[in-house]
């Protein structure tokens, strides 16, 4: 649509400037103004270098940016969902603490259970553990034998994985066959196992903490060693900071944790997040997403594990931790190399700001279009300034969008007063060049555009009119018809005096290349620009010349701006 128009606002002017004007040089000129300061560099241009400045900065960064229509997203996202296991915390558990409780069949009796059989429980735990791919159970068989010596030996008979909720298996301890559930809390009371008062007391305890707690039951129902283990994942040092950040942004923050609700309320409380979703199932993450959604929030997701593939894809920005699973960073939108969880603000306030380069970009390029092509059309704006106006657009597109480069993010060290100092001032030498070539533009095509019009006729009867009368300093255009080829020539009244002389002689007369003066074809219009000198005496010792007949007319200064006639020419 942009050519198109271009070229008929093109085409008109050319056809309105003839209808007015018997002359073609002057609705040429304009024509090829409009063509030259409507072309679309700068808007070709607005957008693909800002994606490619703010896509390469985020590189730098450690941010992979997938597809342009993140961008866009970013804008529009008001809420971000934050996993908590490897993304807000180091993603590597440790068994802090463990505690056996009394068999249920021996609460009444009040006798503990015997050593041998509390060995044997722990056995039975670490074996059932060790098969489980899970990395809480991983860390729960690789910690508690070593927290614990002498234990029997233990040999998995049975295993089941209770997805989101623990293991079942059966174990043989010293040649007896132990039935083992190890999972969430919840998990135990479904067969009729339950903690007694002090694991209950024990669980609430480490929970309150922040840690995540994983209940045991090692036997028959009603006659099984309960016990609980307590194990912490460490927050990152620099997840405070990325929900700080995230609130700077205007995100609201929300947890999304399989933890249990006061384990993740503490993990909240302490980093500052906003709204918790807790006890959450692996297959349950993705619905979470879909209820923000519904809720008419547009969603972004942070995570690394494959429990988190399904929420990511779902989200309207999907945000992977390159520390995670190739599952979930296919699933994202955005990659962060670093498992810095500052870095997803890091690619959110890129991307804003990336999109708000293209729309800066885009309104320059259409503002100056808008602006400088009815300026062109009219006659007030040169080819050659369009010209320098057309490629300083574009330099400016270019310029502002290599801006980018200087972004640097919740992670960048804070500038030194020196460094604050020096980007001042770069911003102001740049402010300043733009206005100094604004404003040389400016006077440059200030000195091209016409003044006050004179029509004068070169004839054989004469100059008409005259006399002219011209205020010192004016700028004024002569409108030159002549019946006869010509030359139009403002000379010396002594320089012509002396080429007059040498004419009689024989010698042709030349009025020398500082003469001030043009070639007026038979039957076409000339335009000649001129700016009046301030001397009056200059003035008058200057006559209007018609070589081919070798007539004159005098130039008469006057202290104002002469008389002029309704249709607003010299009379």
């Amino acid at each position: 649509v942009f050519v198109p128009v271009v070229l008929l606002i093109a085409a008109g002017t050319l056809l309105v400037g003839l209808l007015q004007d018997a002359s073609l040089s002057d609705p040429l000129s304009r024509a090829v103004a409009v063509l030259v300061i409507a072309c679309p560099c700068a808007l070709g241009l607005a957008t693909p270098t800002a994606v490619m400045v703010g896509v390469g900065r985020g590189a730098s960064l450690g941010v992979v940016i997938k597809g342009v229509h993140v961008l866009e997203t970013t804008r529009r996202v008001d809420t971000i969902v934050l996993d908590k296991t490897g993304t807000l915390t180091e993603g590597r558990m440790v068994v802090v603490a463990d505690r056996i409780g009394d068999a249920a069949g021996d609460a009444t009796g009040g006798a503990p259970p015997a050593a041998a059989r509390r060995s044997a429980a722990i056995a039975a735990v670490i074996a059932a553990e060790a098969a489980s791919e899970h990395p809480i159970a991983r860390a729960i068989a690789r910690d508690l034998a070593q927290r614990h010596d002498g234990l029997p030996p233990a040999t998995l008979a049975d295993f089941e994985a209770l997805p989101g909720l623990g293991i079942r298996a059966t174990v043989e301890v010293d040649g007896v066959l132990l039935e083992v559930l190890v999972g969430r809390p919840s998990l135990l009371a479904e067969p009729g196992h339950a903690l007694d008062v002090a694991l209950e007391g024990e669980r609430d305890t480490h929970e309150a903490q922040g840690r995540t707690v994983i209940a045991a039951a090692v036997g028959p129902a009603g006659a099984a060693v309960t016990l609980v283990v307590a194990l912490s994942d460490a927050i990152k040092p620099t997840s405070r900071e990325a929900v700080a950040a995230f609130h700077a942004l205007g995100l609201r923050t929300v947890l999304l944790t399989g933890d249990q609700e006061r384990t993740a309320q503490a993990v909240a409380t302490e980093l500052g997040i906003e709204r918790v979703v807790a006890g959450v199932l692996p297959d349950g993450k993705d619905a979470v997403i879909q209820q923000l959604q519904a809720e008419g929030r547009t969603v972004a997701m942070v995570g690394d594990g494959i429990n988190d593939a399904p929420a990511l894809a779902r989200a309207d920005l999907g945000i992977a931790m390159g520390t995670g699973t190739d599952v979930a960073i296919e699933a994202g939108d955005v990659t962060l190399m670093s498992g810095d969880p500052r870095a997803a603000a890091d690619a959110i306030a890129l991307s804003r700001r990336t999109l708000s380069t293209i729309r800066s970009n885009l309104v320059w390029a259409f503002g100056y279009n808008t602006l400088a092509i009815p300026l062109a059309a009219v006659g007030l704006l040169n080819p050659m300034v369009a010209a320098a106006a057309m490629g300083f657009s574009s330099v400016f597109v270019v310029t502002n969008s290599l801006r980018l480069r200087d972004f640097r993010g919740a992670r960048a060290i804070a500038a030194t007063p020196r460094q604050k100092v020096e980007r001042t001032a770069i911003r102001l030498a740049m402010a300043a060049g733009i206005v100094a070539v604004v404003l040389v533009g400016a006077m440059f095509q200030q000195s091209l555009l016409p003044g006050r019009t004179i029509d004068m006729a070169l004839t054989a009867d004469g100059i008409i009119p005259a006399s002219v009368e011209l205020v010192p300093g004016e700028k004024v255009t002569f409108v030159l018809a002549a019946d006869v080829r010509t030359s139009f020539h403002l000379v010396d009244v002594v320089d012509l005096a002396m080429m007059r002389a040498d004419a009689a002689g024989g010698v042709a007369m030349d009025h020398g290349r500082d003469t001030v003066g043009t070639v007026v074809p038979a039957g076409t219009t000339v335009r000649l620009t001129w700016t009046v000198p301030d001397n009056r005496d200059a003035v008058r010792r200057l006559l209007i010349h018609d070589e081919a007949r070798d007539t004159v007319a005098e130039l008469a200064p006057v202290p104002s701006e002469p008389v002029t006639s309704p249709e607003g020419r010299d009379r």
